[in-house]
């Protein structure tokens, strides 16, 4: 069992696996990613973009109350909810309650490449997840331009454009912060295809 080499989807996997193992991690390979080409002067109209299961840990009743929050200041704001799960009914019923019908759509599923032409027309990424192993969405909004609203999960990286929240209050603050700025709608890859094949050949390269 010593000859078994251990991989990590991200750092703070790392630190969780050693909490439990006691074992430090033998490799960090994230999953990467293929740039996307696309026109990057594409209007963004979408406002505020979730993607994922509609199940508790996914936490999407904190995008219900960003998004009530943020209508008070942006009345017109649009947003989407793409998924399906056991929380759906729920969350449609507390949106009915802000009386923010008018300002969410729920999209159900939809395929990968709609997915990425929703994130090729939209400005924030908002996953409100309390936990990810790696969260390869990150990768796939940034990699269509958008800019990242999380908490400290998965491969959270904070930059200038993803930022991570500490506390839900935070996370409804950075929101409306966002909103009213001049963001970068840049396509970043920081997790390049490319570089997880290098990482997976260096570990075989390693020899058992």
């Amino acid at each position: 069992k010593k000859r078994v080499k251990v991989v990590s989807l991200s750092e703070n996997l790392s630190k969780q696996y050693y909490q439990i193992a006691k074992r430090k991690i033998d490799f960090e390979i994230f999953w990467g990613i293929d740039n996307q080409i696309f026109n990057t002067e594409n209007t963004r109209k979408i406002d505020l973009l979730a993607v994922g299961s509609l199940i508790p840990i996914k936490n999407y009743k904190l995008f219900i109350k960003v998004i009530a929050q943020a209508v008070n200041i942006f009345p017109n704001l649009v947003s989407k909810l793409v998924g399906d799960g056991p929380e759906l009914s729920v969350l449609k019923i507390i949106a009915a309650q802000y009386g923010i019908e008018k300002n969410i759509e729920f999209m159900g599923i939809l395929s990968r490449k709609k997915i990425f032409t929703l994130m090729q027309q939209s400005k924030i990424f908002v996953h409100p997840s309390k936990f990810e192993g790696s969260g390869f969405v990150f990768a796939e909004a940034l990699v269509n331009g958008m800019n990242i609203i999380s908490f400290n999960v998965g491969y959270a990286k904070p930059s200038d454009k993803w930022f991570v929240a500490k506390d839900e209050n935070d996370f409804v603050l950075l929101a409306n912060q966002l909103l009213q700025n001049n963001l970068n709608y840049n396509p970043v890859n920081i997790f390049p295809i490319s570089e997880t094949v290098n990482r997976y050949k260096q570990l075989y390269n390693v020899g058992f």
